[in-house]
């Protein structure tokens, strides 16, 4: 049986002994005792090492020991319990930045503190270590032109993989301003991206997790639906990072639907992505945009050209522009068709169910599945005279 170890830290021993003799007699919890000295606030600060599992006892309404814990990077938090006050706003507040898993007021129960400490074990799996270098594959869906069903296609296709998998998928929305993912789910969200990617730097692969709303198939949407008017060129292009590697690491693969747009924050997703969908209709205008963003993404963004698939959406054989004329027009890297099941996927938008749930067999489920099986296809090589990323100061004419 694996042991984890648990610190108990407190400013006056009596309380932390108290705390102590709830947990006594557990076998598979190693459980020390750390009392915070004045003129010190961190209290990990006389640690070798870190533990498993911090339980933090705030005795008076002082949040001193929350700030200097706060203040730690995540990598260097453990997760948390507080122990603190009843009634106290700030101390709660406090509490919830930091990411603390629980917050209990004296008297503690015992089978409460014990049942907060197995659900931590469990959420964090501190008794499973995480790969190392394991990272899932980031698909980034964008529009040539505005309405083209970017969207749709990329709710679907993650409710697809996480279907056919039977394993966790990231869905991020990365339309600041007018994204609206849940509602293809009929689920509410609890946190905006625009939170998350703020809170970065005191998350890692396991409490990204807790920011998602979780649909029963196991689609993990990152929602930016919020009441902020968001503009992309005022969020951390760095942040963004640091949140996709994150969700790398947490789930099998990720989804990311773009606005259209070029701006920092695509930018980041699109240099990241192992494969980008352009998604357009049988337009001449719709032809003229994605020629322009293929010429894009090729020279002023330098994703590989085998990592780029053109869906065109909405197909109809028998037309003026049809996949022959489209690809002597665009030369595409890789072209594929969806058809035109206006009426299905107006119902299931409508209602707020996947196209799985509505109907497995219509043809839009059935193109769409069959569009997964092309994704999860390594892409072909990279040709070796690939130009080097250049980045947002080749695409808007800097030095």
């Amino acid at each position: 049986m694996k042991t984890n170890s648990v610190l108990i830290a407190c400013r006056a021993k009596a309380g932390g002994e108290a705390i102590r003799q709830l947990l006594e007699g557990q076998p598979d919890l190693d459980v020390s005792l750390a009392v915070v000295e004045q003129g010190h606030a961190d209290p990990l600060h006389a640690q070798r090492g870190l533990p498993d599992i911090l339980v933090l006892l705030v005795e008076d309404s002082a949040d001193d020991m929350l700030r200097a814990l706060g203040a730690r990077s995540q990598n260097e938090r453990p997760p948390t319990i507080v122990i603190a006050p009843a009634g106290d706003a700030n101390l709660m507040r406090r509490s919830m930045q930091i990411g603390a898993r629980d917050y209990f007021s004296p008297p503690v129960q015992k089978d409460e503190l014990l049942n907060a400490l197995k659900e931590i074990r469990r959420d964090f799996g501190v008794l499973i270590p995480e790969p190392a270098g394991a990272r899932g594959s980031l698909i980034a869906v964008i529009n040539a032109k505005g309405g083209s069903g970017a969207s749709t296609i990329a709710a679907n296709l993650a409710h697809l993989q996480a279907l056919e998998s039977q394993a966790d998928v990231a869905l991020v929305d990365l339309d600041l301003q007018f994204g609206t993912l849940p509602l293809a789910f009929d689920i509410t969200p609890h946190h905006s991206l625009l939170d998350t990617l703020h809170d970065i730097g005191r998350l890692d692969a396991k409490t990204l997790r807790t920011h998602a709303v979780r649909h029963k198939s196991g689609v993990s949407i990152f929602s930016a639906m919020s009441e902020q008017m968001a503009l992309p060129w005022e969020q951390s292009a760095q942040s963004l990072r640091q949140f996709l590697d994150l969700a790398r690491r947490a789930y099998g693969t990720v989804f990311v639907d773009l606005p259209r747009q070029i701006d920092p924050l695509t930018t980041v997703a699109l240099e990241q992505a192992d494969r980008v969908l352009i998604v357009m209709q049988q337009s001449l205008a719709h032809i003229r945009d994605t020629k322009r963003l293929l010429r894009i993404l090729s020279s002023g963004i330098a994703v590989p050209s085998a990592n780029v698939t053109v869906v065109v959406n909405r197909y109809v054989e028998n037309t003026t522009l049809g996949r022959k004329e489209i690809t002597d027009a665009i030369s595409p890297p890789q072209l594929l068709e969806l058809p035109n099941d206006f009426k299905t996927v107006s119902e299931a938008q409508n209602v707020g169910v996947p196209l799985h749930e509505l109907d497995k067999n219509s043809p839009m489920t059935k193109g769409l599945s069959n569009l997964l099986t092309q994704l999860m296809q390594p892409p072909g090589e990279t040709p070796q005279n690939a130009p080097k990323k250049r980045g947002l100061r080749a695409l808007f004419g800097g030095n």
